[in-house]
């Protein structure tokens, strides 16, 4: 975008001592079959690509950052990076390159915005085809009286397909809590209800950005109810709980590489996938962490798709988690500092003043995988006999999963089993 800045034209109206909340708020649940389509993928476009890249990148560096803490982890990389975007479309100066080097952003603005939205588009066409949902909005909460700049609320508009609604946060912040929560509620399919409360609406409080993606699909291969058995998970710390083991018996990718192996679960119209990482040893997941890295990353998945479909008998448990995390924390040790510092944050491009920052950054994320897919006996994990034709793949201990779109490589979500019977 050559120029930005027009703030002689403003659109919204205009006040001193503004701040900036960021909310994202995405729901994943999963859920059985249907035929693919051939569609000519965008990775042709170098936009494409270089968000795709960008976004594999910043998953991982938030993962890692994430880690430490214990228990199951799920979050959308693909919603963070998408709703952060728009507030790079407005940063100048410091704020947007320690915006740009934490996301991984290396095109400028105009071709930015053109990667997301064709990758967008991808997305909604994948939807109407293969009959899943996979839906993800953005929306701009303005103070009623809150200045933006032209230029900034056309690029919202017009490349991310962003809603722009106005609020009064100063005199009814209940009120403007409300409904925001509502319209997380409906583009998530009521998974997520609450993501923004009054005592996160600071004094001063102009904007809030909000992000609500939605995922639901069935397997490609059925899994039946009734192959559905307790079995033992050796979860964190070598503790062991039972849990229900779904079964599906079908042709799948699986590969065996640097102590892992890695299996590629399809969802109706196989454009998306679930792909589990399964350290070989029980205790393997810390190692497996370690080694997350994007060229290992790129190294595992190139070899799956590579490989070819095998009848595979697969066991996995039943999991479902809602995560939610504190971004503004997390991003802020990643390396994007001032935009979460008033006096400091320059964004310049979204509106005349020079007081607006993010004063809070928060992401929710809900899967539930099941036997219908991702709406997001003792002793039958045991690993197939070598005199068995099918290969097996039984997750009775601790994995990582990502679930992607398979033409493209986006990463749509990144999560962590350690206990299924946690949330």
């Amino acid at each position: 975008m050559s120029q930005k800045n027009d703030h002689s034209r403003p659109v919204l109206g205009s006040r001193p001592r503004q701040l900036l909340v960021l909310v994202a708020g995405s729901a994943l649940i999963v859920g059985t079959p249907a035929c693919r389509q051939s569609e000519t993928p965008p990775t042709s476009s170098p936009e494409v690509v270089s968000v795709v890249d960008a976004n594999t990148r910043f998953a991982l560096d938030l993962y890692h950052e994430i880690a430490p803490q214990p228990g199951n982890l799920f979050f959308s990389p693909y919603a963070v990076s998408t709703t952060l975007a728009i507030v790079y479309a407005g940063a100048q100066g410091k704020t947007e390159s320690e915006m740009a080097r934490v996301l991984h952003f290396t095109h400028g603005h105009e071709d930015l915005g053109k990667g997301i939205s064709v990758l967008a588009t991808h997305m909604q066409n994948i939807q109407r085809r293969n009959r899943v949902a996979l839906l993800s909005s953005s929306s701009l909460w303005c103070q009623e009286d809150c200045l933006l700049s032209r230029d900034f609320v056309n690029l919202v508009r017009e490349q991310y397909g962003a809603d722009i609604r106005r609020v009064n946060f100063e005199t009814a912040p209940e009120a403007a809590c409300s409904e925001i929560n509502a319209w997380v509620d409906r583009k998530t399919n009521h998974k997520i209800s609450a993501v923004v409360g009054p005592a996160e609406i600071a004094p001063g409080s102009r904007l809030v950005l909000c992000n609500a993606t939605y995922f639901r699909a069935k397997w490609a291969a059925p899994v039946s109810l009734k192959d559905t058995k307790p079995a033992p998970f050796v979860a964190d710390l070598g503790k062991t709980v039972t849990v229900p083991m779904m079964l599906q018996n079908a042709e799948l990718r699986m590969i065996d590489i640097d102590g892992i192996s890695l299996l590629e679960l399809p969802y109706s119209g196989n454009q998306l996938t679930m792909v589990i990482l399964l350290p070989n040893a029980e205790d393997g997941l810390p190692d497996l962490e370690r080694r997350l890295t994007i060229d290992n990353l790129y190294r595992w998945f190139g070899q799956l798709d590579q490989g070819s479909k095998q009848p595979t008998v697969v066991r996995l448990p039943r999991f479902g988690s809602t995560q939610t995390i504190d971004l503004a924390k997390r991003l802020a040790s990643l390396g994007m500092v001032s935009l979460f510092r008033q006096g400091q944050a320059d964004l310049s491009s979204m509106t005349a003043t020079s007081s607006l920052y993010i004063s809070g950054a928060i992401h929710t994320a809900f899967v539930q995988v099941n036997e219908a897919g991702t709406e997001a006996a003792a002793g039958s994990w045991l690993r197939a006999s070598s005199k068995s034709m099918t290969r097996s793949f039984i997750a009775y201990h601790p994995f990582l999963f990502f679930i992607r779109e398979s033409q493209t490589g986006t990463i749509l979500f990144l999560g962590r089993v350690v206990d299924p019977t946690k949330a």
